[in-house]
């Protein structure tokens, strides 16, 4: 059985409230900042979840894969150039 008392954390409750924040402005003001933003908050959630002790190494491999995958599309959505900046 997993112990969920970690959600009662401030940290991981603020890392929450920042994901779904910048993931709604993100949406609504289809800005690449919020984008990169919520990417990193759910890349850290990701890692987190992974990392928990009591969760099998298979799922700790799963996470790293995942977030490293999530940390590549962050790098290419910053070193991307837009159409803005191309003028």
């Amino acid at each position: 059985m997993v112990d969920w008392s970690v959600a009662s954390l401030w940290e991981w409750q603020a890392m929450t409230i920042l994901t779904l924040l910048s993931a709604g402005l993100a949406w609504w003001t289809k800005r690449r900042l919020f984008s990169v933003i919520a990417l990193g908050g759910v890349t850290a959630i990701v890692l987190a979840v992974s990392l928990w002790e009591p969760f099998p190494l298979w799922f700790t491999v799963v996470g790293i894969t995942l977030a490293g995958s999530l940390l590549l599309w962050i790098t290419k959505m910053i070193l991307e150039p837009t159409e803005e900046w191309a003028e």
